[in-house]
């Protein structure tokens, strides 16, 4: 609720991954629109590299104890 608030900070600080993951949704969003090529390397590797950021926040959340 933050983001669409205006609050990027906050939301940024109650789950990390929420803007990469956006950023994601609309890339692919736009290339179906435009036309969908299953062998887009830039979408493949925002995907791969949103997702490592997904485990990564959430291996130090649970390091840190704030799961």
């Amino acid at each position: 609720m933050s983001l669409f608030n205006g609050n990027w900070a906050e939301s940024y600080h109650l789950y990390p991954p929420t803007i990469p993951l956006l950023i994601v949704l609309l890339y692919a969003l736009v290339k179906w629109k435009v036309g969908f090529d299953k062998r887009d390397i830039a979408m493949k590797i925002l995907a791969v590299a949103c997702g490592w950021f997904v485990i990564g926040v959430y291996i130090l959340k649970l390091w840190s104890g704030h799961v």
